[in-house]
């Protein structure tokens, strides 16, 4: 619903005749079916209290904002990302918590705030992940080194030479 007013309009309606879960049921259905925005599906998933939809939606939401330096929408998504995890009841151990700790530390990374991205990465151990998990978490870390200067062994590294 492209028209602010509109959607209002409906949204009280849903309200008034106690149907608003499933109106953002199926307003998250239609915006799927017509391969809208994944973040307008995953808030009306969310709204209509169904974290386990909304949770692919917003990662894919947080890769395409990653994938075209849009940060501040991938902190905001992944700000929503958490607690849909929660919600679902995932154990601390869930390996899409550990994704999005990933997803946090490239953002910080792009942004320059390698303390930041550092902090989340230096308590994750690579061997408690599976393959792609742990290929991310070594990337990363690679990442944050090089951006600080220091080679793949993690010594400071030293500037080029001038030719």
């Amino acid at each position: 619903f492209v028209h602010g007013m509109l959607r209002e309009s409906l949204e009280r309606l849903a309200r008034e005749a106690e149907r608003l879960i499933e109106h953002h049921r199926v307003c998250a259905l239609v915006v799927e079916e017509r391969g809208g925005d994944p973040e307008r599906a995953a808030h009306h998933h969310l709204s209509a209290r169904d974290p386990h939809s909304a949770i692919p939606l917003l990662f894919a939401a947080t890769r395409r904002h990653l994938d075209v330096g849009d940060l501040q929408a991938a902190h905001q998504a992944l700000d929503r990302l958490e607690p849909a995890l929660r919600a679902t009841s995932a154990a601390p151990s869930d390996p899409r918590f550990m994704r999005v700790r990933l997803a946090r530390a490239e953002a910080l990374a792009v942004q320059g705030r390698l303390d930041e991205a550092s902090a989340i990465l230096d308590p994750l151990v690579i061997g408690a992940l599976d393959g792609e998990d742990a290929a991310s978490l070594a990337w990363m870390r690679g990442i944050v080194r090089q951006k600080r200067g220091a080679t793949s062994d993690g010594t400071p590294g030293r500037p080029a030479a001038a030719p």
